[in-house]
């Protein structure tokens, strides 16, 4: 254990917050992409002689922009053709060129547009019917049904539940997944939007080549469920859940487990996650924990973080959001608008939430649980910490032995596995929220000094060397530790040549 003098300690801490203050912030949300980037659906309406339509979804997600085609077939429904995904728009818009050449009437439309031209298609000339469904709805979703979903999230929300039960997840998937077994569980209605085609795909669909798969009373032994959830999930993306959801209200009373977090726009963290747990016990320590997949959809353990974020969200950009209910009207099943559910809030965009508050997740915190325990929050957020830094320890050692056997170009598929570029912005910006917090209550919690020192006397083994959090974290904080797979461990970690001495300038 390293020991400084009081004098010393309040050097360090005096430095660091000198540093806080005049270091341009890491915690910026990124811009959203405007009309021209963000977004794009195109649709080719004479496919051959058949009409059947072909759809191209551009779109971006964490760092990467993704392009996929959806081709109808002759029941009305769609399937994934391929999905490409690059960190170069570039590379999108040359695809989308050839794509032009190859569809001639490739027109880009609105989801709003789509819908009402395939509504129109569908009147003219309805889909084929079957008598089979993929399970009987005997139930409606009301409030006490939504009560019911985050009771069984509490318990069946965790990390391997999803792994365990041999189902693949990316971003979007994991929400989508929890809401569709709960509702096969219960009887309940389950709908969603399909990318491309923009059509409401629910348990009551059907498509001929699932008419002969064995069914079970148990939803993981069905067959004909397994097939059918895993269509959605490959037919739905980050944008159509969110115009498949509404924003809710932030408070205990409308606020649960099972409230999925969307965000259109992140660079950071996961693009949709789940709230897989909320504390509104006085001096909770972590109000909120979320877990999320990633990118590319595979069978995988989820992650699981409490909630940090810096900025508030546009009404356009995500949020706290729950499910709309499918509701079967006249003509066929909808999904209900979204003020007419309850806890229907759209307060979280307004800036009265974030009065008093620097960051947008101590709001939603505070209003949650205004009695949670500032100084556990800073100790999970430490704890939080150290995890990634650990995580990013063995990604960077397993990623330097993979790329000397193979190419680890930037936009190879070992490139994407092995950089780090979004665990190093979620480090950062964790960093400086510790250094916030620190400021923020400068001289009222003794115990929040302590902690951050201990935490930076934490050791670590990095390439054989014992290092300490303070050099690691000043690296990770001054963007000096790189992302490149292709680099040394020592220069993945902010040093040159050779470890420099254990003694951090600033931290």
């Amino acid at each position: 254990m390293v020991t400084r003098s009081p004098k010393i300690i309040l050097s360090l801490l005096f430095i660091v917050y000198a540093i806080f203050i005049m270091t341009p912030s890491v915690l910026q949300a990124a811009t959203p992409p405007s009309q021209t980037t963000g977004e794009k659906i195109y649709v080719d309406r004479a496919r051959g002689s058949n009409g059947l339509n072909t759809y191209l979804v551009i779109y971006p997600e964490n760092e990467f922009w993704f392009l996929s085609e959806f081709r109808e077939d002759g029941e009305g429904h769609q399937d994934r053709i391929m999905t490409e995904r690059t960190r170069d728009h570039r590379v999108i818009e040359k695809r989308l060129q050839a794509f032009r050449r190859r569809l001639k009437n490739l027109e880009l439309e609105s989801p709003a547009q789509i819908q009402e031209q395939n509504r129109q298609r569908r009147t003219s000339k309805p889909p084929l019917k079957f008598t089979q469904q993929v399970w009987l709805t005997q139930e409606t979703w009301s409030w006490d049904w939504e009560r019911k979903f985050s009771d069984w999230v509490n318990t069946s929300g965790t990390r391997s539940f999803l792994f365990d039960h041999g189902i693949a997840t990316d971003c979007a998937d994991v929400a989508i997944a929890y809401r569709w077994i709960f509702a096969r569980m219960n009887g309940l209605p389950a709908g969603n939007t399909l990318a491309g085609s923009q059509t409401l795909f629910t348990n009551e669909s059907m498509r001929s080549q699932w008419q002969r798969l064995p069914t079970a009373v148990d939803w993981w032994n069905d067959q004909l469920f397994r097939t059918a959830l895993d269509f959605v999930l490959d037919n739905t993306y980050t944008h159509s859940l969110f115009r498949d959801s509404y924003p809710i209200e932030i408070r205990p009373e409308s606020f649960s487990t099972g409230v999925h977090h969307l965000d259109l726009y992140s660079t950071t963290t996961g693009h949709t996650m789940l709230v897989n747990n909320l504390d509104t016990r006085p001096g909770a320590r972590d109000v909120l924990k979320l877990i999320y997949s990633d990118v590319p959809r595979a069978r995988r353990q989820l992650a699981q973080t409490p909630y940090y974020r810096s900025t508030q969200f546009a009404k356009n950009g995500g949020g706290f959001l729950r499910a709309r209910w499918p509701v079967l009207t006249p003509q066929g099943w909808q999904l209900a608008s979204g003020p007419t559910h309850p806890g229907y809030s759209t307060e979280q965009y307004e800036p009265e939430l974030m009065r008093g508050y620097h960051y947008f997740s101590d709001a939603i915190e505070a209003h949650l649980n205004p009695n949670s325990q500032i100084v556990g929050r800073f100790q999970s957020l430490l704890e939080d910490i150290e995890q990634r830094m650990i995580a990013r320890k063995d990604i960077v050692e397993q990623g330097f032995e993979a790329c000397q056997r193979i190419s680890c170009e930037p936009e190879s598929s070992s490139w994407d596995q092995w950089s780090t570029p979004s665990r190093d912005r979620a480090i950062r910006m964790r960093i400086e929220y510790a250094l916030n917090t620190l400021k923020t209550f400068d001289g009222q919690f003794s115990q929040l000094t302590q902690l951050w020192l201990d935490f930076l006397n934490h050791r670590i083994s990095i390439a054989g060397d014992e290092m300490t959090f303070r050099i690691l974290t000043e690296k990770m904080y001054n963007e000096e530790a790189s992302s490149d797979p292709r680099d040394t461990i020592k220069q993945r970690w902010g040093f040159k040549n050779s470890f420099e001495p254990d003694v951090a300038k600033s931290f």
